[in-house]
């Protein structure tokens, strides 16, 4: 497992934070609400490899309680391979728990909701018969939004399911998209 750290790290949060402030079109806040004059903002955008031990070449159920507390380090953290909806198919793997984990150790007061569904993200289950999980994506801020106000937005089309066979990478197991 690697940490982010550096000057990479820098590039990272430079790069985020314009992004958040630019796309999102809103005036920057303290955590208390008030307006910001000047300061910094720390922002992690990670991939934390959160796919289901049986089928990951990375190590999720040791590596995500080891990657909670460094969480804290940042104000806003967008996290990927988050999966917090699945099919019951999953119940039984302890895949279930790794969304739990990897948050045990944060301590960022927002954070969004469990994933609605495939129909929220709309999609149509009964066309996408190897769905299995949701879009992986997350959000932890020690600055105040509204998990309801989350609008996540899979992509119409997928090319790969269990059977990789046909060339594809079993994209059609999850809901890809954008979170914003």
């Amino acid at each position: 497992m690697s940490r982010p750290g550096g000057r990479r790290r820098w590039g990272l949060r430079a790069a985020a934070a314009a992004v958040l402030v630019t796309s999102a079109g809103v005036a920057a806040c303290t955590p208390g609400g008030g307006p910001v004059k000047s300061g910094s903002l720390s922002v992690l955008s990670y991939n934390v490899a959160g796919l289901p031990q049986e089928i990951s070449s990375e190590n999720p159920t040791e590596h995500l309680p080891l990657i909670s507390p460094l969480l804290n380090e940042y104000d806003v953290v967008m996290t990927q391979e988050d999966f917090d909806w699945w099919t019951p198919l999953l119940d039984s793997f302890d895949f279930v728990n790794y969304h739990t984990r990897l948050r045990a150790d944060a301590t960022h007061e927002y954070r969004t909701a469990r994933h609605p569904g495939p129909e929220a993200a709309g999609l149509d289950p009964a066309t996408r018969p190897d769905l299995n999980v949701g879009d992986g994506l997350g959000f932890l801020s020690r600055y105040a939004f509204d998990p309801a106000a989350v609008d996540r937005v899979a992509w119409v089309g997928c090319f790969g399911g269990f059977d990789t066979n046909d060339g594809g990478a079993a994209d059609c197991l999850a809901m890809k998209g954008f979170a914003r």
